[in-house]
């Protein structure tokens, strides 16, 4: 990874989301930045570690690290370049 890559460039905390709200919420927010941009997302549900990995890998974005974090709830994504 180039020094950098995992500066995240918008920030979404979604800590208090069910499932539903936050995958919906994700969306929102990865729409709202540029490509090639990392966002980080903090979400508290238990679903999120295994959602989050699979909306990545279904919608192309890269899932750069996470769960990570003091609580292990926290994600960066790049948004996909095309």
């Amino acid at each position: 990874m180039e020094p950098g890559e995992l500066t995240p460039t918008f920030f979404a905390d979604v800590e208090e989301m069910g499932c539903g709200s936050l995958m919906v919420a994700l969306m929102r927010a990865m729409r709202g930045i540029g490509r090639g941009e990392v966002l980080q997302i903090r979400a508290a549900d238990p679903g999120a570690r295994h959602d989050i990995p699979s909306w990545c890998r279904m919608t192309g974005h890269r899932l750069l690290h996470g769960p990570c974090g003091a609580t292990g709830d926290e994600y960066l994504i790049r948004k996909r370049e095309d």
